[in-house]
């Protein structure tokens, strides 16, 4: 009984420390005046808004989405209108990128020959005199190529012009004498020549009604012409000074892109940013540069053949196919079809020979020419290259043609690396490649479970049998009532 109730006495001596230790610990959190939080209740609530924040901006986004296709010419109407007025600005900066590489070759060869001069002053300034020298050298060397393509191209292009011009009622007048006789040995020549008689007199009509009456229109039309000529040279010289500023300012654009990037935005994506930034330059520069070097070679093949076979009018038709080669896919066929419709109002069988040479020439720049140039450079197949021509084509023109590719092969690599990112993220297989056998994920262990074609073509075989069954009975039950009836 003694020891009972000292147990007893112990335990109730110990009851009211417990307490007092509660009281203490409730005391000193409530002195500080904040109350305890939940860790738990704080990340869903954060979850919560996280959630919000990102319908929010899909709610946005789609909005703009829509507003952009709802409103698409206007906003590509106000789009032009600003573009035209920069468009001096637009061409420096399209012609310090191209002369780009030219200066970094010559600032290298010249840094390094200035740091290694005996002149201390000269060592000083090595970078200074280097980068100055080095874009008088480039801005020189495309004023030079500017100018000998113009004096041996344009001159003769439009003496091929002029000649075509002079030449063209005497086409006309071979085309529409052939036509007649061959009309007069068929049968159907004169329902034929209804149609004929019919398309003359519509088209008298229309100079007689329309285009008569709308000569000052055109007269006006060809003003503004000129005016369009005359200012695109003035904007183009214009864009040759702002070439010089840009190539000389190029490495504070850089560290300023560089700077704006991590101010506003979180680290990953700021390096998100930088990254494509330098995948862009590397697409661009190398696809635009090696698509000129690409179509000066194929404008010269071109003309060579040209000399050689006879062709009329050679220049001209090389300016063409080269001009139009720089668009990828179809521009042998774009520059191909008027100019082998001009050949053929003078010669059929040259018309002919000449076909067959764009076919075999385009055959040669796709799978030799091109690949040792260009390369893989954007690094998207030959679907997506064709997508993105009539994608960007249809809406942006000329410009979507021609850049349309390298747009898509950097949009390409944003969303992979985006896409890479979450798998990382869910510590999935981040190779495409792996998942082409696979057929499901199981959520119990965790893992990818393969594609079992063993299995599969027994099911198939299992549903193919009852089918041919079938057939088979409903052939012989066909036969049956057939041979009742006989």
């Amino acid at each position: 009984m003694s020891r009972i109730r000292r147990q007893v006495q112990e335990g109730m001596a110990q009851e009211p420390k417990k307490k007092t230790t509660e009281d203490s610990a409730y005391k000193s959190e409530s002195s500080d005046g904040v109350m305890p939080v939940n860790s738990s209740a704080e990340k869903s609530s954060f979850k919560t808004l996280r959630d919000y924040k990102a319908i929010f901006l899909l709610i946005v986004a789609c909005l703009l989405v829509m507003a952009f296709i709802w409103y698409y010419r206007d906003i590509v109407s106000v789009l032009n209108y600003y573009l035209g007025r920069l468009s001096a600005v637009i061409y420096g900066l399209f012609i310090a990128y191209l002369l780009n590489p030219i200066m970094k070759y010559f600032q290298s060869k010249l840094e390094k020959r200035y740091s290694a001069s005996k002149n201390e002053k000269t060592r000083k300034r090595a970078h200074i005199k280097a980068k100055r020298w080095s874009i008088a050298i480039s801005i020189t060397i495309g004023i030079l190529i500017i100018a000998i393509l113009m004096m041996l191209i344009i001159p003769q292009v439009l003496k091929s012009i002029i000649a075509l011009g002079s030449e063209a009622p005497s086409l006309i007048t071979k085309v529409t004498e052939k036509l007649n006789k061959w009309n007069a040995d068929r049968s159907w020549a004169g329902s034929f020549q209804k149609y004929i008689d019919t398309a003359l007199d519509s088209i008298e009509t229309w100079i007689t009604e329309t285009l008569v009456p709308k000569a000052s229109l055109a007269v006006i039309s060809i003003t503004s012409a000129a005016w369009s000529v005359l200012m695109f040279i003035v904007n183009f010289l214009i864009g040759m000074v702002i070439a010089v500023y840009a190539l000389n300012e190029k490495r504070r654009f850089v560290s300023w892109g560089k700077k704006l990037s991590f101010a506003f935005c979180k680290p990953e994506t700021a390096n998100l940013l930088i990254d494509t930034a330098r995948h862009g330059n590397k697409v661009f520069g190398e696809y635009l540069i090696g698509s000129l070097i690409d179509s000066a070679i194929v404008g010269i093949i071109c003309f060579i053949f040209n000399i050689i076979a006879g062709i009329p009018y050679p220049l001209l038709i090389a300016t063409i196919i080269g001009i139009t080669n720089v668009i990828p896919f179809f521009g042998p066929f774009i520059g191909g079809v008027p100019s082998g419709f001009i050949i053929l109002l003078i010669d059929p069988v040259k018309a002919l020979v000449f076909i067959i040479f764009i076919v075999i020439l385009n055959q040669i720049e796709g799978n030799i020419i091109a690949p040792r140039i260009l390369g893989n450079v954007t690094g998207i197949s030959e679907f997506w290259v064709t997508f993105a021509l009539l994608f960007f084509g249809a809406m942006f023109g000329v410009f979507g043609l021609i850049m349309g590719v390298p747009i898509l092969a950097v949009i390409s690599y944003v969303f992979t690396r985006l896409t890479d990112k979450h798998m990382k993220k869910k510590k999935l297989i981040q190779d495409a490649g792996y998942y082409l056998e696979v057929d499901k994920y199981d959520t119990e262990s965790r893992e990818f479970l393969m594609i079992d074609h063993e299995k599969f073509d027994h099911e198939n075989l299992s549903k193919v049998k009852p089918r041919n069954e079938k057939i088979a009975g409903l052939w012989n039950s066909f036969i049956r009532i057939f041979k009742k009836r006989k």
